[in-house]
């Protein structure tokens, strides 16, 4: 029997150094994902519509009224999220902008109201000068409900 005590004893070690082994090349590969592309000190990579925007809106309820947009890029997640204000007379409404960071068009999902109304923004950014679109689902952002935006690119 002292045979198989060493045999079992053997095939423990056996076991604990192929998982250890496997541990390790994992914790590298991942080290080395992490690492590709990426250079130290230097900033990550930016979303041109990324910055706050200002400018007019013309909605088919509330009229003409003014408009910012605050606009973010998360790279890890590829998205860009954002706020939007916007005034018109005697009414301003606020909310928030998520969608996927695409080139070109933006289509954002944006909330606002008491009751989070759901509602689409289409963002053209071109330089300097970002136009687009909106339409609320529901009447929780009373008085919007859809219109046209032409904003600027603020320093």
């Amino acid at each position: 029997m002292p045979g198989s005590i060493r045999l079992s004893q053997l095939t423990v070690v056996r076991a604990i150094v192929l998982r250890t082994r496997n541990a390790l090349l994992v914790c590298a590969l991942s080290v080395i994902a992490c690492a590709c592309g990426s250079h130290p000190g230097e900033p990550a990579p930016r979303h041109p519509a990324e910055g706050t925007w200002s400018g007019s809106v013309t909605d088919e309820v509330a009229g003409a009224g003014s408009m910012r947009v605050v606009l973010q890029y998360l790279s890890a997640q590829q998205t860009i999220s954002g706020s939007f204000t916007m005034t018109f007379a005697g009414a301003t409404v606020s909310g928030a902008l998520l969608g996927p960071a695409l080139a070109g068009d933006l289509s954002e999902t944006m909330t606002c109201g008491a009751r989070s109304a759901l509602g689409f923004m289409t963002l053209t950014p071109a330089g300097s000068r970002m136009q687009g679109h909106y339409v609320v689902l529901n009447d929780s952002c009373s008085p919007i409900n859809s219109g046209d935006l032409d904003l600027t690119k603020q320093p």
